[in-house]
């Protein structure tokens, strides 16, 4: 602890009081003058704790009204391939679906090599947005070759499309994903009720068939005050 800024020290305090529940999901935290005057700082030092704690996403500010603390994230082993509502439902949520759009489209060559189909293929072009307990927590984008489900229909995915998919016969294998931070555009903030800057976990997902068949390329857009990702690397010898 002696070789910690003292920023950090506030940042372990507050983490500690949230992990042991004195802290609850939707209260505020101690204002920022007793947090300095209770560790002997400046509020200037105050203020970067919550900030990076607010980015982490453990902490979110409402203008003139305080600091809150978050509701607790869900956090994704990048070596395991589970649905959104096989995730919201290991943290007790109601998970479901809005469908902003379906439409039969032409491909484009970037589409279509991703998904390895012709350029002007038919696609599938999806938009959801991601609820749990009805928040929205995700906004995502599908493309799908029109050939793997021709009959598909709006209210076949507004739960599951994993789920949906298995029903029809589908064996999914794997999925190549990358992960990246951003900030929303307005449009996105939109669609997942948050502040246009607020900060996004991006992630591009290509599925692929037993048959190392690519079946769908998704733009999935989380609320980073919601989602963090986890990781296991090992070092070669």
């Amino acid at each position: 602890m002696s070789n910690m800024h003292k920023y950090q020290i506030i940042e372990e305090y507050i983490k500690t009081n949230i992990e042991n529940g004195n802290f609850k999901n939707g209260e505020t935290i101690y204002s920022e003058p007793k947090l300095a005057k209770m560790f002997k700082v400046t509020r200037v030092t105050v203020r970067q704790a919550i900030s990076n704690l607010v980015g982490e996403g453990y902490l979110y500010k409402i203008k003139g009204s305080g600091t809150y603390v978050s509701d607790k994230k869900i956090i994704k082993d990048s070596l395991g391939l589970t649905s959104f509502t096989e995730d919201m439902e290991l943290l007790g949520k109601s998970p479901h679906s809005k469908v902003l759009s379906m439409e039969v489209i032409e491909s484009t060559e970037s589409h279509a090599k991703k998904l390895q189909i012709n350029p002007k293929d038919l696609v599938f072009r999806i938009e959801r947005i991601r609820f749990a307990d009805d928040e929205p927590w995700g906004y995502e984008i599908v493309i799908r070759p029109f050939h793997f489900t021709p009959n598909l229909k709006i209210k076949d995915i507004e739960k599951s499309m994993f789920a949906d998919l298995k029903s029809r016969g589908f064996d999914i294998l794997y999925s190549d994903q990358t992960i990246e931070a951003l900030l929303a555009f307005e449009s996105t903030a939109k669609h997942l009720e948050i502040k246009a800057g607020s900060p996004l976990l991006l992630i591009k997902s290509i599925t692929y068939l037993k048959e190392n068949v690519p079946l769908q390329y998704t733009k999935s857009f989380y609320r980073g005050d919601r989602y963090k990702f986890s990781n296991r690397a090992f070092r070669d010898k």
